[in-house]
């Protein structure tokens, strides 16, 4: 089931965007995840269920109403804040949804790929040396008893 939703769904579209001050990214938001996914798990009898639990979000996945797979994920709230924990919930939902089964949202860093960087310039030849000639140090291993293992191996 897993592997039909996978390939049903397809990438997800990144569809919001984050300022951090220093650099922007795209994103796929908790709404379009559950948008795209519910109706393709509802299909294939798969069910994820997000409860909160103090500063914990417990996961339960369900396939043909059995509970298949459960755990807490811890959410961070650095500032301590009720909008903060907002934040952790989202986010945290969208990434177990996504990773519980498998998906992926789409590739757009076409920006990233069409950077024209400098050409690789070409390693100095090097003149090779011989391999030094390797000897046997330690005598060989032995089958027999422990006291004829040589113990420098």
């Amino acid at each position: 089931a897993l592997y039909a939703i996978r390939h049903e769904v397809g990438p997800l579209m990144k569809d919001a965007e984050a300022d951090t001050g220093k650099y922007t990214y795209r994103y796929v938001t908790l709404p379009t995840v559950v948008e795209k996914v519910d109706p393709v798990a509802k299909r294939h009898g798969i069910f994820i269920h997000h409860q909160l639990n103090g500063d914990m979000l417990h996961h339960q996945l369900w396939f043909n109403n059995a509970l298949c797979e459960t755990y807490d994920i811890v959410l961070p709230n650095p500032a301590g804040t009720a909008q903060g924990l907002g934040s952790a919930i989202s986010y945290m939902r969208r990434y177990d949804i996504v990773t519980s089964l498998g998906l992926v949202a789409e590739d757009d860093d076409g920006a990233a790929a069409s950077i024209v960087r400098p050409p690789q310039t070409a390693p100095q030849a090097t003149q090779t040396r011989p391999s030094p000639r390797r000897t046997q140090t330690t005598a060989p291993v032995t089958t027999g008893d422990d006291d004829d293992v040589n113990e420098d191996f």
